[in-house]
């Protein structure tokens, strides 16, 4: 039954990545042949979410494959090519998100192991090193061969984890409170960690609050019987998917500066893309304040006084509930009306 199950949620994630394929594809086209800014910002919104659908497919297909110890096929690779090239691939977006992503060490090894196995945990936890660091950060990656183990690092200065937190952070589909407002399913290091134990190796965490976290891989090495020659590395889809679906949208410049004789709406949320479609939906008829967390969002309710005010319940700062007591617990905004939005089911 668990085998049916696996091939049928293989199956179903697979389905999904042709009809996203074809949608990406033509998406491009349209954002290279597009005329006005307008419409590529639109354009760009949708390829960067369907993106992310992607993404979440390419680790549900890694995940169906790793239920199977039995079927996982091993093959002898070269590491230190790898885990330069996934580095590399994650350049611009630490970039874009102001982190500095080095490589401190890489030594050259050997691993039999499945395909894509340095992609899956690796991809994940740089990925997610960047995800949650602050800006101006470090996120240091080491690759060093050790009494016959290879031995990966990935360290970063985000706002670390508790003792259960550490416990709960390889459950699948598990998400931490603190990280609710940060894009995800809580899939990857899931992911990450049944794809080592498949390989032999294992996934440990070490942090603190306020201290950052570092993620250790370890896999057995291996000598090198097949002589592989030094050909370079191609990281795969899932890493692609990984880089591309993080991206951040751009900074919104807020003119918070009344005009007109519009109602003001006051649209508080943490979300570039959702924020910038309900303003685009609204601004024709009304006049748009925004606010980019609960805490931001109190003050300019405070300031400009708005006829409505529509928020997010899941944010930072403060989240959409303790938005609504503030705003209703003061004599100048009680009488707003206010709409809250969720992706909560």
């Amino acid at each position: 039954l668990l085998a049916k199950k696996n091939e049928l949620f293989s199956n179903v994630s697979h389905e999904f990545r042709t009809p996203l394929t074809l949608i990406l594809g033509p998406m491009q086209e349209l954002i290279e042949e597009s005329q006005t800014s307008r419409s590529r910002q639109t354009l760009t919104v949708l390829k960067r979410n369907a993106n992310r659908l992607l993404s979440l497919v390419e680790q549900l297909l890694q995940l169906a494959k790793t239920s199977d110890f039995k079927k996982a096929k091993l093959s002898e690779q070269e590491t230190s090519q790898q885990v330069s090239a996934i580095v590399e691939s994650f350049q611009h977006l630490a970039q874009a998100k102001k982190i500095n992503l080095k490589l401190t060490s890489n030594d050259e090894a050997f691993i039999k192991a499945t395909d894509q196995c340095l992609d899956a945990t690796l991809g994940n936890l740089v990925s997610n090193a960047i995800k949650y660091s602050p800006a101006g950060g470090d996120v240091l990656v080491s690759s060093e061969l050790h009494q016959n183990q290879l031995i990966i690092r990935v360290k970063d200065e985000g706002a670390g984890l508790t003792a259960q937190q550490q416990l709960d952070v390889f459950k699948r589909f598990k998400r931490l409170d603190a990280h609710q407002n940060i894009e995800g399913i809580g899939i990857g290091l899931a992911v990450a960690k049944e794809l080592a134990e498949v390989n032999q190796g294992t996934i440990e965490v070490a942090s603190e609050p306020g201290a950052g976290s570092q993620f250790t891989i370890t896999l057995p090495a291996t000598e090198n019987t097949n002589h592989l020659s030094d050909t370079g590395h191609q990281t795969g889809a899932l890493i692609e998917q990984l880089t591309q679906a993080e991206e951040s949208a751009p900074e919104v410049n807020y003119n918070n500066e009344l005009v007109n004789n519009k109602n003001i709406v006051l649209v508080i949320e943490d979300n570039h893309d959702m924020r910038n479609h309900i303003v685009s939906v609204l601004q024709s008829e009304y006049h748009c304040l925004q606010a980019k967390n609960g805490k931001e969002g109190v003050a300019n309710a405070i300031k400009y006084i708005p006829d409505l005010i529509i928020c997010d319940v899941m944010m930072p700062e403060m989240d959409g509930f303790k938005v609504s007591r503030v705003i209703r617990s003061d004599q100048r905004t009680s009488h707003i009306p206010l709409i809250l939005l969720t992706a909560l089911n």
